[in-house]
């Protein structure tokens, strides 16, 4: 997962604009289950584990790679 001070760089860098990140610069050792669709993380969701393993599938199957280009767009007030 992304460091808090890069992720803030990155911030000041677009304009105070969240920016988009990499599969694995949002996924990777991420453990935090409400940072992704944090409403529905209790009614049914699938695992924060389970959603980076559905996006790695979509990236090898556009790009016939996990490298794939694929960004994850962060949204919210909680940063």
């Amino acid at each position: 997962m992304i460091e808090l001070n890069r992720f803030k760089k990155l911030i000041a860098e677009n304009d105070d604009r969240l920016p988009l990140l990499t599969l694995d610069e949002f996924f990777a050792g991420n453990t935090a289950e409400n940072s992704i669709a944090p409403n529905d993380c209790d009614f049914g969701r699938p695992s924060i584990a389970e959603i980076w393993e559905l996006m790695v599938f979509i990236a090898l199957s556009l790009c016939g790679t996990d490298k794939c280009p694929a960004k994850v767009q962060v949204c919210g007030d909680d940063i």
